[in-house]
């Protein structure tokens, strides 16, 4: 099951934030809406620590890559034989990092999760 795991105060901030009930938040964090707000609640908690759990991230190998999809739209695509790495959307290359470490995939990956919550 898809959803966003957030503390309590995190939890806090977003009924707070966004002036809506606990059920608003819960059913934006499960995915169980999807309008604006709760597409903009999803953001907030991700960008506030939240985890993202059972999305639809796909990883495979293709050829000399590393692919990861999150979602249709967005796509981290590795080079295995030059360590380049690219970010896109929709087709559109949104970064490129040279020589990539862990730690920058990894906060690659993050962005990638947030690009895909947003139209």
């Amino acid at each position: 099951m898809r959803r966003i795991i957030v503390s309590q105060e995190t939890r806090e901030k977003l009924r707070t934030v966004f002036d809506v009930s606990d059920k608003t938040v819960s059913f934006a964090l499960n995915y169980r809406s999807d309008n604006e707000l709760a597409q903009k609640i999803r953001m907030l908690a991700l960008q506030n620590g939240g985890k993202s759990t059972g999305g639809d991230m796909e990883t495979f190998f293709a050829e000399n890559y590393l692919v990861q999809r999150f979602g249709a739209d967005v796509e981290i695509r590795v080079d295995l034989t030059n360590d380049a790495t690219t970010l896109s959307k929709r087709g559109k290359v949104i970064k490129e990092l040279k020589n990539t470490k862990i730690e920058e995939l990894m906060r690659l990956q993050q962005k990638a999760q947030l690009l895909s919550q947003v139209l």
